[in-house]
């Protein structure tokens, strides 16, 4: 069996290594009852490493290779194997001879030589983007195993839609994520629709902490009525009904109501919109919206810098942080983006009036630590702690000096009635006492400024960039740089595999402004988007380097920069530095 230890690992794992992660995946599918947790991870850094768009192109080379190799030696059974039917057949008429290899199929029936055919390492249009690594993996490719196929790539779209609550990359840390909210099948059922999708809680054998937040919840409903209507409710739950409606223009058809288990009524309580609930602590969500944007900031690959600055040091990781900004005004605003790399997205959001982050002196940047250090929770920490609206809903955060190590401490307390209990502290250093700086904007001189409605966002998100969630077939076209265009009339997005998309926009025509991007970026930005507050966004565009979009919501206001790509397919570096602290 072949072991590996519990390292990160590193980005460009050599065709021998990723070929180990195969054989331990096989292994710990065999021990399923016990390991199938184990199984699920080392297939996801099998994806991880050799297919998602993280992949490198000798690590995306080995896996295609690998599968090629698989569907010839499938092919050469599956047509062995009518070679073989015909004979029995023509043997049955009289009209042939048999040899000893054939004697074995004598008694198959229709269903035996069904059951027999051996199915190729692929995906049909619309099937998940783990059918292809999960048939590969675990060799699945008879008819009969078309339940694990379906429950393996769905347990691996749980870890993916999870990815940025990762401690690392590792499989100690995937099993942990599956731990967290009661193994495999817990994961399975989550990810199928029917389970708690909010994976920050870890239940105990009652449900007790879930139906603690379910009724904190309830008593933070308030404000007046939508609507209110004579309705004899058939499916209440504690008073609460679920009601299922249709969009009619501005209007709103009312359907009817969906009858739902207690533990289904409970999930849609945690998925409840912000917008109903009272008494919400104004920082903790501008802390939350931050924290939701950070994702869009990609992290784990090796750094051309090593932790000794030798060129045979062991290579550091590009790091997701957090920084503590003094601006322009005297305020503060927070900015996310990479660490020892030189290009990466870069967000900026700055708070509402009311909502005080922290005091900081002019020139002075401060940095949130990756991992918990001095008693101090991490980032990593506080994206999964804001990630639950059940958390949040008895959730407070206040900023407080610190010490000459940490200038400023958030500290978060859960409120409980007129009582506090402090929850976590996130103590923000210094950040010129560090060796390398995150990624920030150097310059941005937009050529064209347009503004979309959210209606106009969700178009583009459901017409066309939704299909790089699925990205799994056709690799070679699917990751090729996608093109922006806009000339004052229209909004366009043209792709070689997905084609074009416009939407009108303006009437007077301007000189075309054309930019690429990497086609997940910008997917995952338009979903972002899409779940905002705001009405309305404006993008901008600097063909040198850089995309931006900017909005607003009762919290905060908030920059999204997207560097474009060059004629290799790397981001674009010329609009971007790194920020520079003075003290």
């Amino acid at each position: 069996m072949s072991t590996l230890s519990n390292q990160p690992l590193r980005d460009d794992p050599t065709a021998v290594e990723l070929a180990s992660y195969v054989t331990s995946a096989r292994d710990a599918y065999k021990n399923y009852r016990n390991t199938a947790m184990k199984s699920a991870a080392y297939c996801y850094l099998v994806w991880w490493h050799a297919r998602s768009d993280h992949a490198r192109p000798a690590q995306r080379q080995w896996l295609d290779q690998q599968i090629a190799d698989r569907n010839m030696e499938i092919e050469r059974h599956n047509t062995e194997l009518d070679a073989t039917k015909k004979r029995i057949a023509a043997y049955g008429d009289g009209g042939t001879v048999l040899d000893q290899r054939d004697l074995a199929y004598l008694s198959f029936t229709e269903g035996s030589w069904a059951a027999a055919v051996r199915m190729k390492v692929a995906a049909r249009e619309g099937a998940s983007e783990f059918t292809e690594i999960v048939k590969f993996v675990f060799g699945f490719d008879r008819a009969s195993d078309a339940s694990n196929i379906s429950r393996y790539s769905s347990v691996l779209e749980f870890i993916k839609d999870r990815h940025v609550q990762l401690e690392d990359v590792t499989p100690d840390a995937i099993v942990q994520l599956l731990e967290d909210v009661g193994g495999f099948e817990a994961a399975l059922e989550i990810a199928r629709g029917n389970g708690e999708k909010d994976n920050t809680i870890k239940k105990d054998s009652n449900g007790a902490d879930r139906d603690a937040k379910v009724a904190a919840l309830k008593s933070a409903f308030s404000g007046p009525p939508l609507t209110t209507f004579a309705y004899a409710a058939k499916f209440a739950q504690d008073e609460f009904v679920f009601l299922l409606a249709k969009t009619q223009g501005g209007n709103l058809d009312v359907l009817g109501e969906l009858s739902l288990t207690d533990n289904e009524a409970k999930q849609m309580m945690l998925r409840a919109d912000t917008d109903i609930l009272g008494n919400l602590d104004p920082f903790a969500e501008f802390a939350a919206q931050v924290a939701n944007l950070s994702s869009l900031v990609h992290e784990g690959k090796d750094s051309a810098f090593t932790t000794d600055g030798t060129a045979s040091g062991k290579k550091l990781k590009v790091a997701r942080t957090f920084s503590l900004c003094s601006d322009a005004s005297g305020g503060a605003e927070v900015h996310v983006s990479a660490r020892h790399i030189d290009a990466s997205a870069v967000i900026v959001a700055r708070p509402k009036a009311g909502v005080e982050i922290g005091t900081l002196t002019p020139g002075q940047f401060l940095m949130l630590p990756t991992e918990a250090v001095n008693g101090g929770a991490s980032s990593k920490q506080m994206m999964k702690a804001l990630s639950s609206v059940g958390d949040r809903v008895s959730m407070t955060f206040q900023a407080c000096a610190g010490d000459s190590q940490a200038p400023v401490v958030w500290k978060t307390s859960s409120r409980n009635g007129t009582a506090l209990a402090p929850v976590a502290e996130y103590k923000w250093g210094i950040m010129a006492a560090e060796k390398h700086f995150p990624v920030n904007v150097y310059r941005f001189s937009p050529r064209f400024d347009v503004t979309l409605q959210k209606t106009e966002v969700l178009r583009i998100h459901d017409a066309y960039t939704s299909k790089w969630q699925k990205a799994g077939k056709d690799e070679k076209k699917t990751f090729l740089p996608l093109e922006l265009s806009y000339d004052g009339v229209e909004f366009a997005l043209d792709h070689e595999k997905h084609h074009r998309f416009g939407l009108a926009v303006g009437s007077t025509q301007t000189a075309t402004v054309r930019l690429s991007l990497r086609p997940r970026d910008l997917s995952d930005l338009v979903e972002k988007l899409g779940a905002q507050k705001a009405k309305s966004f404006t993008f901008k565009a600097d063909p040198d380097g850089l995309l931006a979009v900017m909005w607003s919501d009762q919290y905060g206001e908030y920059e999204v920069y997207i560097p474009t790509v060059d004629s290799t397919g790397g981001l674009k570096d010329r609009c971007l530095g790194h920020l520079v602290p003075s003290l």
